[in-house]
């Protein structure tokens, strides 16, 4: 049975009143969303971890779905690793999959992770059924290697718009099934992981692809703040009217979904001229536009006005 998180019995509350909502309602007028035009990517080469490692990350998206082809992936939060033997740590996409053996053509969820050594221990987890094609939507997936979460033989857990997805056991493999524990790193070689939003980039050749061809809101990364079955709670709820799922505010300087007591990696929201900085008004950590890109504009909505 797939779970909701209209069931009270699995949410976790929000003790209210701990944490200030912040400058974002101050701003409730401006649009809280950004397009990416499929040219568009920002990057950071190194965003400073309080975690050198860990065997859990969560990652809460929304995305407002636009135009994606067959065969395509559209990487929207990648991570990789800085100096010797550089690779990929950590891929949250969607990927438009055709033809492909026992899974349904249509746009997919995955989200990889590896320990940061190329060909090494790693975990791939994809959604067994197809996205949606328009308007915003609710991404959310945490993973623990060094667990198995109660929807089975797993350790990763995903939602869209609140309920619970199936992945897809063809396509789900590595260390994800009958899982080995083995750790993602956040800080490696003696630096920081650099990070991209709306694109991957490949570490050793320095190319650019999977752009993003759509709109994106609350982007919000972090390990677990908990070793407890994870709650998507502070990220949305379904509306007493139209039952949708909308989002909820990250609180001031994001620091809601992990209860006040640590900050997360990435939360980058608002419009284009708040979007690239991370953790605002925490720090002044900036995503730049990739070398050749296009800067990500302000999108002409949110998911806050268009979920009511």
């Amino acid at each position: 049975m797939k779970k909701s998180f209209r069931d009270p019995g699995l949410a976790l509350a929000v003790v209210g009143g701990v944490l200030s909502i912040g400058a974002h309602d101050s701003q409730s007028q401006t649009v809280r969303a950004v397009h990416f035009s499929g040219t568009s990517c920002l990057y950071n080469a190194s965003i400073q971890s309080p975690f050198a490692s860990s065997p859990s990350v969560e990652v809460s998206a929304w995305l407002g779905f636009n135009t994606i082809s067959a065969g395509q992936v559209q990487s929207i939060v990648v991570s990789h690793t800085n100096g010797a033997n550089p690779t990929t740590a950590l891929d949250f996409h969607i990927e438009n999959d055709v033809g492909l053996p026992n899974i349904s053509n249509g746009t997919h969820l995955y989200l990889l992770t590896t320990d940061g050594i190329q060909n090494s221990q790693y975990s791939q987890w994809v959604s067994d059924e197809v996205l949606p094609s328009t308007g915003w939507h609710h991404l959310w997936i945490a993973s623990d290697t060094s667990q198995v979460f109660t929807n089975g033989n797993y350790t990763v857990v995903a939602f869209l718009d609140g309920i619970e997805l199936t992945p897809n056991a063809a396509h789900t493999y590595g260390n994800t099934v009958n899982q080995q524990f083995f750790t993602t790193p956040y800080f490696q070689n003696n630096v920081n992981n650099a990070w991209t939003i709306g694109c991957y980039y490949n570490p050793v050749n320095g190319q650019y692809s999977s752009y993003v061809n759509g709109d994106l809101a609350e982007i919000w990364v972090s390990p677990l703040a908990s070793a407890t079955a994870p709650d998507l709670t502070p990220f949305g709820e379904f509306k007493p009217v139209t039952s949708l799922w909308g989002p909820k505010d990250l609180g001031n300087y994001c620091l809601i979904p992990n209860h006040g007591v640590i900050q997360p990696l990435l939360c980058n929201r608002g419009d284009a001229n708040q979007f690239k900085y991370n953790l605002l008004p925490a720090t002044n950590v900036i995503f730049s536009t990739i070398p050749g890109g296009t800067s990500p504009s302000t999108a002409t909505d949110d998911p806050f006005a268009a979920i009511q």
